[in-house]
C-alpha cells in the first residue's frame, strides 16, 4: 500500500527514537551492577593477600563507577598509595597487577571496569545505511550517494592483522585492503583486549564467520612467543573454542632471505634458552624488514582470505542500488512539496494521485 511522505518520514522518525530509547536503556542497566562484566576463566586458590587487594581494588573502582569514571591500572594503583594501603615503588605496582589479573580471570573484578588506554583495537565494522530514518536524515535529493552495503557480507572469514609495535602501525595499514582491521599490541597484548577480542569473535562464529588474526613480531624469544600467548588466551576466553592467529612474520627464513641485520639474544630474558634451541643465538627485528616487504606480505595473506570475486559482485550490486535511489530520490523530491501539502489539508485523493506518479 503505498504512503505519503510525511508519514514515511514520521515512521523513520519514531523507528530512530526507539533505537534511542533502547540505547540508553542497555546503557542504563550497564550501570546498575559493578559486577556486569565478570567473567570467570579460572578457579585456583589465592592467598589472603591477594584477596585482600581484590576486595580494596572493587571498592575504589565501585566508588569511580558511581561518579561516572573507569581507572587506568597506574590510577588505581595511586588510589591505594594515595590511602596508604601500598607503597609508592615497582614491586607494590606488580603486585596489584598481578592481583588484578588474578581478580578478573576469577570473576572477582569486572573486565571493563579498568582501562588500558595505550592499545586501541577497532574490530571489523559491517554495516549500511539502509535504516530508513539514515536514509530520511540525507535528504531525498542526496539518497544513493552516501549508500553503503555491507561488503563483508559476502566473505566467509574476519581478518585482521594485528603488530607487536606501534612504529610499524603506518606500515600495516598500507597494507590493509578492504578495511581490514589493525592495531598494535604493544608487545604482549593484554588480557582485557584480547577478553573484549574473543567476545568479537565469538560474535562472528554465531553469524557463520570465520575470525583469522595475522600476526607480525620480532623474531626473538619474546615476539616467537608473544603469537602463542595471543593463540591461547583466545582459546582461553573463547572457552576452547579455536580461533586461527596466522604468524605472518617475521619469520627466519624472511630474516635470512632479506639480510637482515642480527641480534645477539639476551642471556637475561627468560626464554632464551628455548629460542636459542630451536634458531640458535641470533634474533631480528621486525623494523628492520624494508616497509614494502611488510606491506606485501600483509596484502599476499589477505589475498589468500578475502574471496575478491564475491567482494566485486557485492561492490556491483552496491552501486545498482545506489544508482536506482539516486533515481528514485530525484522523483520523489519533485513531487515531495505538493503531496506535504495536500497531506497537512487532509485532501488524501490528491496525495494518492500524486504518489502513484511517483511509483510509476
Amino acid at each position: 500500500m503505498a504512503m505519503p511522505f510525511d508519514i514515511i518520514a514520521e515512521l523513520a522518525a519514531i523507528q530512530a527514537e526507539d533505537q534511542r530509547k533502547k540505547r540508553r536503556m542497555h546503557k542504563s542497566l550497564a550501570s546498575r551492577s559493578l559486577h556486569r562484566g565478570c567473567e570467570a576463566f579460572d578457579n585456583k586458590t589465592i592467598r589472603q593477600a591477594k584477596k585482600t587487594l581484590i576486595a580494596q581494588a572493587n571498592e575504589i573502582i565501585e566508588e569511580y563507577r558511581q561518579r561516572r569514571y573507569t581507572l587506568t591500572l597506574r590510577q588505581l594503583f595511586y588510589q591505594f598509595v594515595s590511602r596508604e594501603l601500598l607503597l609508592n615503588d615497582q614491586k607494590q605496582y606488580n603486585a596489584l597487577g598481578a592481583a588484578i589479573t588474578d581478580g578478573r580471570n576469577l570473576g572477582l573484578i569486572p573486565w571493563d571496569m579498568i582501562e588500558d588506554r595505550t592499545r586501541h583495537r577497532s574490530p571489523l565494522v559491517e554495516s549500511s545505511n539502509t535504516d530508513a530514518d539514515e536514509i530520511m536524515h540525507d535528504g531525498l535529493g542526496r539518497v544513493g550517494y552516501g549508500y553503503r552495503e555491507n561488503l563483508w557480507a559476502s566473505q566467509k572469514y574476519r581478518p585482521e592483522v594485528w603488530v607487536e609495535k606501534d612504529a610499524l602501525i603506518d606500515v600495516v595499514r598500507r597494507g590493509c585492503t578492504h578495511g581490514v582491521p589493525h592495531f598494535s599490541t604493544h608487545g604482549y597484548c593484554s588480557e582485557p583486549l584480547l577478553h573484549e577480542a574473543a567476545k568479537h569473535f565469538l560474535r562472528q562464529l554465531d553469524d557463520g564467520f570465520i575470525p583469522v588474526v595475522l600476526h607480525l613480531a620480532d623474531h626473538d624469544s619474546s615476539g616467537i612467543q608473544m603469537t602463542q600467548d595471543i593463540h591461547d588466551k583466545l582459546w582461553k576466553f573463547c572457552r576452547g573454542t579455536e580461533i586461527e592467529v596466522r604468524r605472518i612474520g617475521l619469520h627466519q627464513e624472511q630474516a635470512l632471505s632479506h639480510r637482515l641485520p642480527p641480534n645477539l639474544v639476551k642471556d637475561t630474558d627468560t626464554r632464551s634458552a628455548a629460542y636459542e634451541e630451536d634458531y640458535g643465538d641470533e634474533c631480528w627485528e621486525l623494523d628492520a624488514l624494508d616497509p614494502d616487504v611488510i606491506v606485501r606480505l600483509v596484502r599476499d595473506e589477505l589475498g589468500k582470505i578475502i574471496d575478491e570475486e564475491a567482494w566485486r559482485k557485492a561492490e556491483e550490486q552496491q552501486e545498482f542500488m545506489a544508482r536506482s535511489l539516486r533515481k528514485t530520490g530525484a522523483v520523489i523530491e519533485q513531487y515531495a512539496e505538493s503531496i506535504l501539502w495536500f497531506a497537512r489539508r487532509k485532501r488524501f485523493d490528491e496525495v494518492a494521485q500524486r504518489w502513484e506518479a511517483v511509483a510509476s
